[in-house]
């Protein structure tokens, strides 16, 4: 089994918001799903085709496993990756493939795993794949990639290059509102990097603060939604205060046998109407969990 580090650069988005989730989570088991087993198949594909130079229909029929379950690379994974693959061939320099990436510039003990690449004479360019479709990934300002091009530029990239312009892509061909690209310069990825030591200590200090907010809790453990472990109260009293409910007054209606009416639609600031339209989603999803 592959070995996880305590600050994924994949979780950056949650613990660089929440500090506090990384010690609450700790103990929840990691556990993978469906989902995440294709995109590894999907990525084992790519890392051939980049590595040997074959194209993704190549592997038309073939079977690959991963946690005991198959993925039969089909005609439709083959059309998803085969441009992605194309557009990384377009830049020249040499080439990173599935490389893992010692942070411990930034994150003392912790590493991650680079998707692609390539450290090129004027340019640097770092591709990541999101196989996924739900949920868009932009590549402006994308923490993980942030954190994968400094260590890449640290462990690698500056030994061969003298190039000070990186480009980042994010390859997410199942969803159409995602990926892209984004320049940006060693001297911003640096800056950036002074934040990250700052923050990657922080979630080791003890009492470090539970922090929700959309992007922290999108993917957490710990979020109560269906389907997750669920428990933290940060994120229960986040949710309940977007809808501006009164508990209290909900509770007294429990005892007094008299039904609850929700808040007046008319009587919500319109501060207070765009925050439950941007948390939809989230506040159905906590609903459903209160339900269950």
């Amino acid at each position: 089994m592959a070995a996880h580090a305590r600050l994924g650069p994949s979780d950056s988005a949650r613990w660089l918001q929440c500090p506090g989730s990384i010690n609450f989570t700790k103990h929840y088991p990691n556990e993978s799903t469906d989902a995440a087993d294709e995109g590894s198949a999907a990525h084992w594909v790519r890392e051939q085709c980049l590595n040997f130079g074959f194209d993704a229909y190549d592997f038309i029929g073939m079977t690959v496993t991963f946690n005991g379950k198959k993925w039969v690379v089909d005609d439709d994974m083959a059309d998803a990756l085969q441009p992605g693959i194309d557009q990384i061939l377009e830049y020249s320099g040499k080439m990173f493939v599935e490389e893992r990436l010692d942070l411990g510039r930034w994150m003392p003990g912790q590493f991650g795993t680079l998707d692609c690449g390539i450290a090129g004479e004027e340019l640097i360019v770092i591709s990541d794949l999101k196989y996924g479709s739900g949920v868009p990934v932009q590549a402006v300002k994308n923490t993980q990639q942030m954190i994968y091009a400094l260590g890449f530029w640290d462990q690698f990239a500056r030994h061969i290059t003298d190039a000070k312009q990186f480009l980042i892509i994010i390859d997410q061909p199942r969803n159409a509102g995602g990926g892209g690209e984004w320049l940006v310069t060693l001297d911003e990825l640096l800056e950036f990097g002074k934040t990250l030591k700052i923050k990657a200590a922080a979630t080791l200090e003890d009492g470090a603060p539970l922090l929700p907010s959309e992007k922290a809790c999108l993917w957490c453990p710990a979020a109560n939604i269906p389907g997750r472990a669920g428990g933290c109260p940060a994120h229960a009293e986040w949710l309940a205060g977007k809808i501006d409910m009164d508990f209290e007054a909900l509770d007294n209606c429990a005892l007094l046998g008299i039904p609850w009416q929700p808040p007046i639609v008319s009587a919500l600031t319109p501060e207070r109407l765009i925050e439950i339209s941007l948390a939809k989603s989230s506040i159905e999803k906590w609903l459903e969990y209160c339900h269950a």
